[in-house]
């Protein structure tokens, strides 16, 4: 009886082993169970956000910090923490950290507007210099070229119209031609001279940009390339005047390991775009070698 009593036990013990082992078949009829969290995927990460926020909070010393918020940001194909600061005045400060790797994406100061001059106290050449300064601190000895550079005003109806900013824009170079989406922005507080945005992007790989770097089609021909392409799409463009034709690597295309080609940009504008309230360009990109015209942005609905 004994015998038998044990080896009732030790049968049914088997059974619960194979049942939770997901060996015995799921009865018929029912709905599957829930996702267990370990099969959702979750991005990498070496650091966690308390360490995020350790590195923010690190890039401004001064600050009276009052409070902080750390999101790590999962939509795209970059995830990254926001580290949102807010000091004891309500100014905010927004800090992006990689996850993976725990280096400085970017961030953005808050200025206070109230009060400021209505022209700059830099210049646009010290703020070049400054925001060149601080570049090479985070290049690494990479080759970049200054790409744009603009000066920005702030109007409001409560302050006016107020000195605000320089923004400058600095390209990684690949083989001597720069790259689009590679590179660095920044931007000077126009009265104050400090930094209060900067924000780096340095993804793509050196080993998919194979194409030759001396164009087989010129800029000009790039141009008439993108006139033929406006007319066969929307027609005659009233006052429609082809600017420029600039030689990129048209990156940006992030986890793909396709050959990064080689492009002219093409900028251009016409009577509707030089019409709206906030007058701009439009763009095409042509393969420098093929002269197929990639694709453009041009909107005749354009506001």
């Amino acid at each position: 009886m004994k015998k038998f009593f044990f080896a009732l036990i030790a049968l049914l013990a088997f059974l619960v082993v194979i049942f939770w082992s997901g060996l015995l078949p799921a009865p018929s009829g029912g709905e599957a169970g829930p996702t267990s969290p370990t099969d959702v995927p979750t991005p990498k990460t070496q650091i966690d956000a308390q360490e995020a926020e350790k590195i923010a909070l690190a890039l401004f010393p001064e600050a009276m910090v009052d409070r902080t918020t750390v999101e790590l940001i999962t939509n795209g194909d970059s995830p990254y923490y926001e580290c949102e600061i807010r000091t004891q005045d309500e100014k905010k400060i927004l800090a992006w950290i990689d996850p993976a790797t725990g280096d400085l994406i970017g961030f953005s100061t808050g200025s206070q507007m109230m009060g400021r001059p209505a022209e700059p106290v830099l210049s646009m050449d010290e703020a070049r210099e400054v925001a060149r300064a601080y570049v090479d601190e985070k290049r690494d000895g990479a080759d970049l070229t200054l790409t744009s550079e603009r000066y920005n005003t702030f109007s409001s109806g409560s302050v006016g119209t107020v000195a605000d900013r320089y923004s400058f824009s600095y390209a990684r170079l690949i083989r001597g031609v720069p790259c689009l989406s590679d590179g660095f922005s920044i931007s000077v507080d126009a009265v104050t001279g400090e930094i209060c945005k900067y924000s780096k992007r340095w993804k793509t790989d050196e080993d998919l940009c194979t194409a030759d770097t001396v164009p087989s089609i010129s800029g000009e021909d790039a141009k008439d390339a993108v006139r033929a392409y406006l007319k066969e799409t929307w027609g005659d463009l009233p006052g429609l005047t082809v600017h420029t034709a600039d030689l990129w690597w048209r990156d940006g295309n992030n986890g793909s390991t396709d050959a990064v080609p080689l492009v002219w940009e093409v900028r251009f504008d016409d009577d509707h775009y030089r019409s709206l309230q906030y007058p701009r360009m439009a763009n095409a990109f042509v393969d420098a070698h093929s002269g197929e015209v990639l694709d453009g942005f041009y909107h005749p609905d354009a506001t």
